[in-house]
């Protein structure tokens, strides 16, 4: 089974070998850097539906999952606040507490690098029937140790010297469903 995912991951990724800005207008593209760690993923997809806006970014191996409460070209915040400050008088994060955007990272390869977002900014600056584009900053956290902060097991500054610095940007087109 493993053999058999592997060779899809590279069958895909070399069909998908391209430059992001040689293509994107037909599959998007996302990159992510995470510290110094640089991801690309490029296919990136979104949805609106029910007044949220699903993107995904992949490229086989990892993903990228961003979910904005909205459609409107403007800044949202992503997480519990704008910065660690915001996020920290914020918390304990009740349970109406809402944020405007929420941010993932996943590995299949390792599950080490799996991310979550706990603050930052994403900048939406095109919102179209055909793409949208936008780029983020902040800072994330290990899931497991964003879901003790959230769950109210951990403080903000419990976790300060675990966050991690991210940023990134998206273009990312329509997801359409193939027809057989």
């Amino acid at each position: 089974m493993r053999k058999i995912f592997l060779l899809f991951s590279l069958v895909v990724i070399s069909l998908l070998g391209v430059s992001c800005s040689e293509d994107r207008a037909f599959r998007g593209c996302a990159d992510l850097t995470i510290d110094k760690t640089a991801y690309h993923m490029p296919i990136a997809n979104f949805v609106f539906a029910d007044g949220v806006t699903d993107v995904l970014g992949t490229n086989v191996a990892q993903t990228l999952s961003v979910k904005v409460k909205g459609n409107e070209v403007k800044q949202y915040t992503i997480g519990y606040g704008k910065d660690f400050e915001e996020m920290s008088a914020a918390h304990p994060f009740g349970e109406g507490f809402a944020t405007q955007a929420d941010l993932e990272f996943v590995s299949t390869i390792d599950a080490r690098e799996e991310f979550v977002a706990v603050c930052g900014v994403l900048t939406m600056s095109e919102y179209g029937e055909d793409s949208i584009a936008a780029t983020f900053t902040g800072k994330m956290l290990r899931k497991d140790h964003a879901l003790s902060l959230i769950g109210g097991n951990l403080t903000p500054e419990a976790v300060q010297n675990s966050l991690r610095t991210f940023s990134g940007q998206f273009v990312a087109v329509p997801y359409k469903m193939k027809k057989y």
